[in-house]
């Protein structure tokens, strides 16, 4: 699947477009950034969440994969940062039904 996304970092709306696979089995998601504002400093750019239920409650592991352009370009901080605020948001709206 193809997805266009609007996402606010850092107080700034970027646009990006990414392919989502989902794995079902191992409730993993996996999305790859083909274009938009990361890979103007990564090379590549993906995240990997990964649902567990431990037997009481739900926890999300998100695993970002990058490779920078150069050894100047710092780690994906704010795109990290989105992602937590992404889940928090998420768990903060489901918990609610």
């Amino acid at each position: 699947m193809l997805f266009v996304v609007d996402a606010k970092i850092e107080g700034k709306v970027k646009t990006y477009k990414e392919k989502v696979s989902i794995d079902e089995e191992n409730k993993t998601v996996h999305m790859i950034a083909l274009e938009g504002h990361c890979l103007e400093l990564y090379k590549s750019c993906k995240s990997i969440f990964q649902f567990i239920y431990n037997g009481k409650t739900n926890v999300v592991k998100i695993t970002i994969e990058y490779e920078k352009k150069n050894e100047d370009i710092p780690p994906p901080q704010k795109y990290i940062d989105f992602l937590v605020s992404l889940i928090k948001d998420l768990d903060a709206n489901l918990g609610k039904e």
